[in-house]
């Protein structure tokens, strides 16, 4: 005062309303006179943690009118094939209540098509979000649990699934505990379907709002949200979280770290299988973010592009950007086809499972569509993996990937054909595994071991017929050998599992019966097997 200074404060963290208040002072609580010729403040500005070379010059494209309204359209969830777009718009006169679901699909130009409103009962009287999609876009987890007629019943979540060219009434998901103080909130569920992330607001956030973890216990209830940490929370907001489909790397918004405006977006990375202990947050660079208010991150499974919301006028726009490759989650394959009867070809509403070859450990399970037997998985590089497809009445057909050198996306097909359990029925064992020239089973074939042995346990009046076939190197006799001898390990197992042996038959034909030519690699392959014949 008087050219000296009286006063000196040291701010925490400075906070301020983003969306009415566009400066900073002195604010009194009670009546009083003051004049000043200047403040002067100093700045702690930490650094941007950014990627290296995630400043890239690409322009982020609006995903115009097909999408866009004059409204607000946010909270978008694009599918794991970046084929199906959901999203959430407010303000539309058709709108059955506050805000409505509407989706959109990919046309063969590249380009979204016009976007259509959901019916009921998914859209009611009340706030509506998809939240997630399940990688095979069959399943939607939807905010808020629904009544019996369609209407809003209570605040949490919800899943539905596809039903031919309808959805079905969504059924509840539960929550331990679940409560939030705050008037907003988002989720997202990991592509395997096993873990809830939330931004809520709980007793033991320590800023606006805090992203929580939630395991699932059973079919339908998720462990009560645990806080995951101060890495990722910080100070003031957290939301809008997106696990992408490597089940590993995490994008959320948040205004508690440095960035370029009200909101960015950020990436961080688990370390381990808590969902506790994650990497420091890095900044997606201005490629993704703006001077404005960036949230509502999704991509496909590919990771190459994400959509975004970016919000300057009150009424967001969902927008397109190509993501940066030190900023894109570890490479994935979808691996899709159709499920069907092996004998009249005909599709199948099936469930699929898939797990850990070498640690016998399911990942994550899918339905096909019941439509047309179509199903999609993501599987992470570094693996090698067993899946399956399983329905009432047909053996479950098994299939396996070896992903561990994997180091870029791809699409795989694999159609599946279920055998009705007919007699005489012949199914190939295609998860059995042994060293070359021997006869000891390999440990990645106890799932398909397993498998048979569970459904030898479930129908007692079945017998059935093991046969081995090898390829043709190597001489007629020694292949005899090694196909009855691999027979031997087979049946002694499922005799150890508790099969009686009176109910397996056995007998190995070497290589006299191929299915295909032994002239190619991939010929001799097929012809390495071991089959099951009903009797």
């Amino acid at each position: 005062m008087n050219g000296e200074e009286v006063f000196e404060f040291t701010a925490g963290t400075l906070y301020r309303d983003l969306d009415h208040i566009n400066y900073i002072g002195i604010f009194s609580t009670g009546a009083m006179k003051a004049e000043a010729d200047k403040f002067v403040f100093r700045q702690n500005q930490q650094p941007l943690n950014l990627a290296p070379n995630s400043n890239q010059l690409i322009k982020k494209e609006n995903l115009g009118s097909n999408i866009n309204s004059k409204y607000s359209d946010r909270a978008q969830v694009v599918a794991a094939d970046g084929k199906t777009l959901y999203f959430v718009r407010s303000e539309e006169t058709p709108n059955s209540g506050k805000d409505d679901i509407w989706f959109s699909t990919l046309g063969n130009d590249g380009k979204w098509l016009p976007a259509q409103r959901f019916s009921k009962p998914i859209n009611n009287e009340d706030h509506n979000a998809v939240i997630s999609v399940t990688p095979d876009n069959n399943t939607l987890l939807l905010m808020h649990t629904y009544k019996p007629n369609g209407s809003f019943k209570a605040i949490g979540f919800s899943l539905t699934h596809r039903d031919g060219d309808t959805w079905s009434l969504p059924k509840d998901l539960l929550a331990k505990n679940f409560y939030n103080l705050a008037p907003n909130n988002e989720y997202a569920l990991s592509p395997d379907r096993k873990v809830l992330l939330m931004a809520l607001q709980r007793n033991d956030t320590e800023g606006g709002r805090d992203l929580y973890v939630s395991f699932l216990e059973n079919d339908d209830t998720f462990s009560e949200p645990v806080r995951m940490g101060n890495v990722i929370n910080g100070s003031k907001i957290e939301m809008s979280p997106f696990v992408a489909g490597d089940g590993v790397t995490l994008y959320f918004s948040s205004n508690s770290f440095p960035g370029y405006g009200d909101c960015d977006i950020f990436m961080s990375k688990r370390l381990d299988d808590t969902w506790l202990n994650w990497s420091k947050p890095i900044n997606m660079g201005s490629s993704v973010n703006s001077s404005n208010w960036d949230a509502y991150f999704s991509m496909p499974a590919e990771g190459n592009y994400a959509l975004i919301v970016s919000d300057k006028t009150g009424a967001g726009d969902i927008y397109r950007t190509d993501i940066p490759k030190p900023l894109r989650p570890v490479p994935v394959v979808i691996v899709y086809g159709n499920v069907r009867n092996a004998k009249t070809k005909l599709p199948l509403d099936a469930d699929i499972q898939y797990l850990d070859l070498l640690k016998n450990q399911q990942i994550g399970i899918a339905q096909t569509n019941p439509k047309d037997g179509s199903y999609k998985i993501v599987l992470k590089a570094g693996k090698k993996y067993s899946f399956s497809a399983e329905k009432q009445g047909f053996y479950p057909i098994s299939d396996n990937l070896d992903l561990s050198a994997l180091k870029e996306f791809k699409e795989i097909k694999r159609d599946l054909l279920l055998s009705p359990l007919d007699k005489g029925e012949t199914i190939r064992l295609n998860n059995l595994f042994f060293d070359f020239a021997k006869a000891d089973l390999r440990i990645e074939s106890q799932i398909e071991l397993d498998r048979l042995v569970d459904f030898l346990q479930k129908n007692q009046i079945i017998n059935i017929e093991l046969t081995g076939h090898t390829d043709n190197i190597g001489s007629d006799a020694e292949n005899l050998v090694l196909s009855n001898n691999r027979l031997k390990s087979v049946k002694n197992y499922l005799i150890q599992k508790g099969i009686a042996e009176v109910r397996l038959g056995s007998k190995g034909y070497g290589e006299s019966k191929p299915i295909l030519s032994n002239d190619t690699e991939e010929g001799r392959q097929h012809n390495r097997r071991v089959e099951f014949r009903i009797l």
